[in-house]
């Protein structure tokens, strides 16, 4: 049946409203995504010293985290930091195989300037995640609780490496002197000393384990000022995270206004610092879970400030707590310490055939 003109017109209207309605759908679907990905904020991360003059277990770097919303830091939010170490390596392990893959540290602060800086000692080699949780002022409405994630690579000490060179070295040649005497018929003297070597070589991986303790120090503070630390577990092992509850008291009854915290973490075997942070509470109680990567005495000093105005007399100290906690120690899982053994005495393997093969060569060049 043929259309009369006024049927072409009102088909023609209806195909275009068609046609426009697909693009505009297209369009959207396109656009949908771009937008979700955007996020109105962005984390920036900068270490000192560089990341790659880092040398774990023997640096303690200072990091800012600048949380910044459409490229200006990001006033009155809360933050919350936490940092996951590198993953297990399949083949050579790192100086402290437990905590590989674990959470090392949270902590969480309010930011006003858009800025959270604190110090803190890389126990291993390789990639560390920040994970960050950012809950901007209730009156920012426009911006809704982001998460965010930050990665760091740290490379192995030199010296480390330095160490593991000489080790396979001196296995390399020692095994190849092994294997010049054994070619020289004194097998039962020579598989005397190589087990002796093996056994030296086994007991190195196995030690005493260490007794944890958790001793809180009365701390001096006025008598209408308290701090309150309590450990969970009270007991310190490497490889758990320690829950650290903070509690700010005036008058016993918990202060009900922000509050500084310092955080000052010390190695005492080795004279060292391990953690220092700097974080602001929205009232007087607070928390930091942290793990022990050592097992040595460490001690954990707390300090707490009142904030906006309100501060101690001149002659009055902060309210401190010190905490001396004895950190267990833990020795590698199996599977780590099977595959060093096996590398070791691969390596010494090697060494001892080239000298089995390298002897007789020298006996033949003699004889001609």
């Amino acid at each position: 049946m043929p259309l009369t003109g006024s049927s072409r017109l009102a088909f023609a209207l209806c195909s275009g409203m068609m046609m426009a309605m697909c693009c505009l759908s297209l369009r959207l679907l396109r656009a949908a995504p771009a937008q979700a990905e955007q996020s109105p904020l962005t984390v920036e991360m900068t270490t000192m010293p560089a990341a790659e003059a880092i040398r774990p277990d023997t640096d303690l770097v200072r990091l800012t985290l600048t949380i910044r919303q459409h490229g200006q830091p990001l006033n009155n939010a809360y933050l919350q930091v936490k940092v996951t170490a590198p993953p297990r390596s399949a083949i050579l392990s790192t100086d402290f195989p437990v905590v590989e893959g674990t959470h090392l540290l949270s902590l969480a602060s309010v930011i006003r300037d858009g800025t959270l800086t604190f110090d803190y000692l890389f126990p291993i080699r390789g990639t560390y995640t920040f994970d960050l949780t950012v809950t901007p002022d209730p009156k920012n409405s426009d911006v809704p609780p982001t998460t965010l994630r930050k990665t760091l690579h740290v490379r192995e000490n030199p010296a480390e490496v330095r160490n593991a060179w000489l080790l396979v070295s001196g296995l390399f040649v020692f095994g190849g002197i092994s294997g010049v005497l054994l070619a020289r018929s004194a097998a039962a003297r020579q598989q005397t000393a190589l087990a002796v070597v093996l056994a030296v070589l086994l007991a190195g991986f196995l030690g005493p384990e260490e007794v944890a303790a958790a001793t809180l120090q009365t701390p001096q503070t006025p008598a209408a000022w308290s701090l309150e630390v309590h450990p969970t577990p009270e007991r310190a092992t490497v490889g758990e995270p320690v829950q650290l509850a903070i509690v700010l008291k005036k008058d016993e009854k918990i202060f009900a206004a922000p509050m500084q915290v310092a955080i000052d973490i010390h190695h005492l075997e080795d004279h060292k610092a391990v953690l220092r942070t700097q974080t602001m509470a929205p009232d007087g109680a607070t928390s930091l879970r942290f793990q022990f990567f050592d097992g040595a005495p460490h001690a954990v000093t707390v300090t707490a400030r009142p904030v906006d105005g309100m501060t101690f007399a001149a002659d009055v100290p902060s309210p401190r707590a010190v905490l001396d906690m004895e950190v267990t120690a833990v020795h590698p899982p199996v599977g780590v310490q099977l595959r060093l053994m096996a590398i070791l005495i691969g390596v010494l393997v090697v060494g001892i055939m080239a000298g089995g093969f390298l002897m007789p060569t020298a006996k033949e060049r003699r004889r001609a």
